[in-house]
């Protein structure tokens, strides 16, 4: 991560509004693509640090990051790297736990048959 100041990521707001819940659940139910989830979570991130609860941690703020790039630093790999959807890091006493996040349409399979 180049030239980025960490506050711009930070998110102390542990709870999503009933608001966004709903919204949210909408997008489920209607099986909105992954563009539509990616959207609304990129404008309501407090979603991400509502859910580290259940991880128990986040207590000192969240960190979301939207489309960065991840790439080993290793100079054998020709990989391009990846860009997942997001990176959620939860902040707490023991420092930060990481999360990459890859969104997918209500509509797509997790795992397919194949």
């Amino acid at each position: 991560m180049d030239n980025f100041d960490i506050d711009d990521f930070k998110y102390v707001k542990f709870e999503a509004t009933k608001e966004q819940l709903k919204i949210l659940e909408e997008l489920i139910v209607r099986k909105a693509p992954e563009t539509d989830f990616h959207k609304f979570l990129e404008k309501n991130r407090e979603i991400f640090s509502f859910a580290l609860h259940s991880y128990q941690t986040g207590h000192h703020g969240s960190l979301v990051i939207s489309k960065q790039n991840i790439k080993p630093h290793l100079k054998l790999n020709s990989s391009k790297g990846l860009i997942p959807d997001f990176l959620v890091g939860g902040d707490s006493s023991d420092g930060y736990s990481w999360w990459v996040i890859e969104i997918k349409g209500a509509n797509d399979l997790i795992f397919p048959l194949t």
